[in-house]
């Protein structure tokens, strides 16, 4: 975690005490909020309601399907009860959590069933649609239209761009303003506290005054 946070951050080598402190205990507190326990049961009670899970690695589906692609002659994407049935193989004398006697049952009523024809996706999602984020908190979150959506207006972008210069020459010119009347209000105070300096202040600030519009109390010139 060290190393992630460096990745990330601009962290001096003895933090690495306070940072790995800090994690732990952010982790800890995280854990210990009652929401997240909730998630926990939630999603484990998800997950045992699948009375028949696959038994491929993540990323093995795909695999699979393409090899079921390249067996068939007509190299036609496989239906999905072959997959199913595929994928739900049980190795003879293995323990499995999940009812393995049911499960071959059910694997033969769907073979029986596609021997003469008959439309299986429905016996084989029980009649529920499970989409990927099926799964709480383990969902993508859907993107704002609103927000995403961009203007493909030659004319707006011109417009907007123009406006963003001007706005930034505007602001660079008042910011650059208000910190030449601070330096010659500072230095205007510093000769009058000590008048052997003799500072001069008008080329800081040549046409500020008492009645400044921004309220600069001074009066350019030297000092006395």
């Amino acid at each position: 975690m060290w190393e992630y946070t460096r990745d990330r951050y601009i962290i001096p080598d003895n933090g690495e005490w306070w940072v790995n402190k800090t994690i732990n205990t952010s982790w800890r507190v995280y854990k210990s909020h009652e929401s997240v326990h909730e998630l926990a049961e939630e999603n484990k009670a998800r997950r045992e309601s699948v009375a028949d899970p696959h038994t491929l690695d993540p990323d093995s589906m795909a695999v699979l399907r393409d090899k079921l692609k390249k067996s068939d002659l007509n190299l036609a994407s496989p239906p999905d009860a072959a997959v199913y049935l595929e994928s739900r193989e049980r190795e003879e004398g293995r323990t499995y959590k999940t009812n393995t006697a049911e499960l071959k049952k059910r694997m033969s009523e769907i073979k029986k069933r596609m021997a003469v024809g008959e439309n299986v996706d429905e016996l084989i999602a029980n009649g529920k649609s499970h989409g990927p984020d099926w799964l709480k908190g383990r969902q993508g979150k859907k993107a704002d239209l609103a927000s995403t959506s961009a203007t493909t207006d030659p004319f707006i972008d011109d417009l907007t761009a123009k406006i963003r210069r001007d706005l930034e020459v505007e602001l660079e010119a008042k910011v650059k303003r208000k910190v030449l009347d601070n330096m010659a209000m500072l230095l205007k105070k510093l000769g009058e506290a000590n008048p052997s300096l003799n500072l001069d202040i008008g080329d800081l600030s040549p046409i500020a005054s008492e009645d400044d519009e921004n309220g600069t109390p001074l009066t350019a010139g030297t000092t006395a």
